[in-house]
C-alpha cells in the first residue's frame, strides 16, 4: 500500500472528509482492521487565507510546496491536497516533488464521464469559481461543458453556502 501525504483542508472539516473516505475505501476495500498509510500537514487556514485575500500566490504556492517537500520527505509517495481551492498550485507541487498527485477533477472526471453527463455545473470558492484550473482541467481532458455562477450576487450565494452562513 502506497503512503499518501495529505496537505489538509483549509479547514480541519475537509481534511476530516479526505481522511475518513480514504480510510473507509481502504477498509472495505481490503477488510478486517486496515486502514490506510497516511501522513498529514494542516494549513493554518487563517494565514493562508489571508495571502490569498491579498492576492499573493506565490506565497500560497511556496508553503503548499515546502509542505510537499516536507511530507516527501518522511516518506508520502503521492499527495493529495484535501481542498479545492488548493488545487490552484497542484502542477507546482508536482514539479517540487516530483511525486504523483491525486487531482479531485481527475476522479470526478471519471465519474462524469462514467454516468454519461456531457454538461456540469462546478460551484466553489471564488478563485475556484473564476479561474481555470478545475473548469479548464476538467473540460480539456474529459470533454464536458463546465457551467459556472457568473456575477457578484451569485458568488456571494455560493461562499455562503461553503461557509454555512446561508
Amino acid at each position: 500500500m502506497r503512503v499518501l501525504g495529505l496537505l489538509g483542508g483549509t479547514t480541519y472539516n475537509a481534511t476530516l472528509l479526505y481522511y475518513k473516505q480514504i480510510n473507509a475505501y481502504v477498509q472495505h476495500r481490503l477488510g478486517g482492521g486496515h486502514s490506510s498509510k497516511l501522513l498529514l500537514h494542516s494549513f493554518d487556514h487563517a494565514e493562508l487565507f489571508s495571502f490569498v485575500q491579498a492576492g499573493n500566490y506565490n506565497e500560497v504556492s511556496r508553503q503548499v510546496c515546502t509542505a510537499a517537500k516536507s511530507l516527501k520527505s518522511i516518506g508520502a509517495e503521492a499527495i493529495v491536497l484535501c481542498v479545492n481551492t488548493n488545487h490552484r498550485w497542484a502542477e507546482d507541487v508536482e514539479n517540487a516533488t516530483g511525486l504523483p498527485l491525486l487531482h479531485i477533477i481527475d476522479f470526478a472526471g471519471d465519474a462524469i464521464v462514467k454516468a454519461g453527463l456531457k454538461k456540469v455545473a462546478l460551484l466553489g470558492t471564488k478563485i475556484s469559481m473564476e479561474q481555470d484550473f478545475l473548469k479548464g482541467r476538467l473540460e480539456r481532458r474529459f470533454g464536458v461543458e463546465v457551467l459556472v455562477p457568473k456575477g457578484e450576487e451569485n458568488t456571494a450565494s455560493v461562499k455562503g453556502v461553503l461557509s454555512g452562513s446561508d
